[in-house]
């Protein structure tokens, strides 16, 4: 995405807090020396749910894949380079930070995990979650 980005991940209680304001910090520093300006990059604060179920987390996660596909800025969801999706469905190395087992743990066995994480993905485009 060109103005924000999506991340879903897995933290104790009160550690994001800290965890955002390291990485947004740097950012933003770099990002006004470079272009001369002053104060927050992001418009807003961080927004921030907690995922409540199997569901909830594959909804979220359909959702974060497909959101470079609804701006138009990729056909489909693993071609987007800055997303880790791709690696999760085998397709690219996996990236070191990310843990893949919770959200192919949501698919049964025998069913090959990736393909239907795909399936999963492609059918819900155009879907936005419920924000309960």
């Amino acid at each position: 995405m060109r103005s924000h980005y999506h991340l879903i991940v897995s933290v104790e209680s009160d550690v994001l807090p800290a965890a955002m304001h390291s990485l947004n910090l740097p950012y933003a520093r770099v990002f006004n020396k470079r272009y001369s300006l002053r104060g927050h990059v992001q418009f807003d604060r961080y927004g921030a749910r907690r995922i409540h179920d199997r569901d909830d987390l594959l909804g979220r996660y359909a959702y974060v894949v497909n959101n470079p596909v609804e701006a138009g800025l990729c056909d489909l969801p693993e071609d987007w380079p800055w997303s880790s999706h791709a690696g999760t469905l085998g397709l690219r190395p996996a990236h070191s930070l990310v843990d893949d087992a919770l959200v192919l743990g949501c698919f049964d066995w025998p069913a090959d995990p990736r393909a239907e994480l795909r399936q999963y993905v492609l059918e819900r485009r155009h879907r936005v979650p419920s924000t309960a």
